[in-house]
């Protein structure tokens, strides 16, 4: 997709809190969620919330790959871990969001995965930028033994304090 192109996703309502999506990619996928009054039923898919934190995770999980290989280390293990505080009030928008990252290299190079994660969190990561406009977005960055914080910007760099 160039730059500037719309995205797009097709979604169709299937019974209950069930939806069936498919992609601008054409891939198919669900989200659903048990609604009010509902005893319980199986899931076909995660809440739209949870697939928010997961499309959060794989916009900067694709950009940290990405660097770590131009940079010319190795991915050996990477993995991440998304929680969300929402709004008391509807719409219950996500309020703060912490990401662990937990990064092995080979190379081992602690301080250029950290430098990795910094250039998704301030520059690349569209859905971190788009979240982070809208509430504060924390990580921590586990690597070679190393441990460091920093904070996602908004869509114009801007992060919050």
């Amino acid at each position: 997709m160039t730059p500037g192109a719309t995205v797009r996703s097709e979604c169709t309502w299937r019974q209950a809190g069930s939806f069936e999506h498919v992609a601008g990619s054409q891939v198919p996928f669900w989200s659903d969620v048990l609604l009010p009054g509902e005893q319980s039923r199986p899931l076909r898919g995660p809440t739209p919330i949870e697939m928010l934190l997961g499309a959060l995770c794989g916009c900067t999980g694709v950009d940290v790959v990405s660097i770590l290989e131009k940079m010319k280390l190795k991915p050996v293990q990477m993995s991440m871990n998304a929680e969300a505080e929402r709004g008391e009030e509807h719409p219950r928008i996500l309020r703060r969001i912490w990401i662990t990252y937990s990064i092995e290299t080979e190379p081992p190079d602690a301080a250029k995965v950290f430098r990795a994660v910094e250039l998704s969190a301030q520059k690349y990561c569209a859905v971190a930028a788009t979240l982070a406009a809208a509430g504060e977005i924390r990580y921590r960055v586990l690597s070679a033994g190393e441990e460091r914080e920093g904070v996602f910007a908004g869509v114009g760099g801007s992060a919050h304090s």
